[in-house]
C-alpha cells in the first residue's frame, strides 16, 4: 500500500477533534500543537525496528532503521495519544504528519482503539509500515539491526540516538512497558558501541555523511534534532 498523502483519513472529514497515536519519535519529539496527550496503548499490534529510513535516519543505500507496527493478535504497543481540536490544529498537524511520516518516512495510516491509562478509550490514527511501502526492510537477528542502526545516519541525527532516545523515553514516561525487542535492541547496541568506542575516537562514529535536499527544508526536519524534547505531558 503507497502512502496516502491526503490531509485527513475518509473516516475523519467531518471530525472537529482527532486522536493520533504516537509510538516512535512523536512520543519525544511531536513538533506540532496538540490540546492534550494521554499515556496508554494498542492492542493487536507490536513495536518493531522493521522500517528502513532513507531521510530522518539514513540516507539512500545506507538506510537506518525506525519503528513501526506489526500485528500480532496478543500484541500490546504502549505509547501516547495526542488530541488535536478544530479544524486548524487538525489540518496543520496532519500536515506536518504527512510529510514527515508518509513522504519521508515511507509510512501510511489506519485507525485503531487506544486504551488510555486512566481508562478511558479513543479511535485513534496511527501511522504504520506494512511490507507494501517503500523502503520496508522487515524481520532480521538483533545483532543485524544493531549493526545497521550503528553505521547509519540521516538529516535528523545519527539511528543509534533514535534508538537511544525511544527506550530511554519508555522508561522514563512509560515503566509498565515491557518491551523486549526496543530494550534487548538498545542493550544489544550499546555493547557493540562499546566495543567499537574502545578502537574508533567516538567522534568518527558520528561523523557519517549526510546529503540533504531541498525536499528536506519543507519539514525543517535540521532545525528539530531527537535530542531537545518537545513533548508537553499535563499532570
Amino acid at each position: 500500500m503507497a502512502p496516502n498523502d491526503s490531509f485527513l483519513p475518509e473516516y475523519c472529514t467531518d471530525t472537529t477533534s482527532l486522536w493520533v497515536f504516537g509510538y516512535g519519535s512523536l512520543l519525544w519529539k511531536p513538533n506540532f500543537e496538540y490540546s492534550t496527550v494521554e499515556i496508554g496503548h494498542v492492542k493487536g499490534y507490536v513495536r518493531r525496528f522493521w522500517q528502513g529510513n532513507t531521510t530522518h535516519r539514513g540516507v539512500p543505500g545506507k538506510p537506518g532503521r525506525v519503528v513501526t507496527l506489526v500485528e500480532q493478535a496478543e500484541g500490546v504497543t504502549w505509547g501516547m495519544a495526542f488530541l488535536l481540536q478544530g479544524e486548524a490544529q487538525i489540518l496543520a498537524a496532519l500536515g506536518h504528519l504527512n510529510t514527515r511520516e508518509c513522504r519521508l518516512g515511507g509510512y501510511t495510516f489506519q485507525n485503531t482503539t487506544f486504551y488510555a491509562r486512566a481508562g478511558s478509550q479513543h479511535d485513534v490514527v496511527v501511522y504504520t509500515a506494512t511490507p507494501d511501502c517503500p523502503h520496508y526492510m522487515g524481520p532480521a537477528p538483533v545483532h543485524t539491526i544493531a549493526t545497521e542502526i550503528l553505521s547509519s545516519r540521516g538529516m535528523s541525527g545519527h539511528n543509534m540516538e533514535y534508538l537511544f532516545q525511544l527506550a530511554e523515553t519508555v522508561r522514563r514516561l512509560i515503566p509498565e512497558d515491557e518491551d523486549n525487542h526496543l530494550f534487548e535492541l538498545e542493550s544489544t547496541t550499546r555493547r557493540l558501541l562499546h566495543r567499537l568506542s574502545s578502537r574508533t575516537p567516538s567522534q568518527e562514529i558520528f561523523a557519517l555523511p549526510v546529503k540533504c535536499t531541498d525536499e528536506d527544508n519543507n519539514n525543517n526536519l535540521k532545525a528539530w534534532p531527537s535530542s531537545t524534547s518537545t513533548l508537553t505531558i499535563s499532570h
